[in-house]
């Protein structure tokens, strides 16, 4: 977990959240990892100063929760286990190649973006401020808050939301 999500504290209940989140995928079982990336999720917007840009952690975690490798895909193999009766489970090796390549591969690109000019955290926020738009997000827990220009105001601010 260090690894993947050196922002993260150690003691911060994001991490268990996303141990249970992985192990449930890995698995195979994702309708009931569910619950738990939603968890993962909002325990780590608790240490995101903003709300709607998304953290270098929140992006790791979406990386590998989209790509997620599988080491028993059970809802695969009851599925063919339905429609014949004999091979359900030779998928097993193929898909743990290809699930082990996909996270690999989304786990690299994540990192690779996050060091990118264009893609780094905090040039979205500068872009938001510029714009007018960047909203403060109240939970925020983490001892790193966004600084806003004096006499700043978000355009949206005084407005009602609209919904179609």
């Amino acid at each position: 977990m260090r690894l993947l999500f050196p922002d993260v504290p150690a003691d911060h209940p994001a991490n268990s959240a996303m141990a249970l989140y992985f192990a449930a995928n890995i698995l195979g079982i994702g309708n009931a990892a569910t619950p738990f990336g939603l968890k993962a999720m909002q325990e780590l917007q608790t240490l995101n100063p903003t709300k709607g840009i998304a953290t270098n952690a929140q992006c790791m975690l979406m990386a590998v929760s989209t790509t997620s490798i599988t080491l028993i895909p059970v809802t695969a193999i009851g599925l063919r286990a339905g429609i014949q009766t004999e091979g359900a489970a030779e998928i097993i090796a193929p898909v743990i190649i290809a699930t082990t390549i996909s996270t690999i591969t989304g786990i690299f690109f994540t990192i690779l973006f996050q060091k990118m000019g264009n893609w780094k955290w905090e040039k979205a926020v500068a872009k938001e401020i510029a714009a007018g738009t960047l909203e403060i997000n109240d939970n925020y827990i983490g001892d790193n808050p966004i600084v806003l220009p004096e006499g700043y105001k978000c355009v949206n601010a005084d407005e009602k939301k609209v919904s179609w």
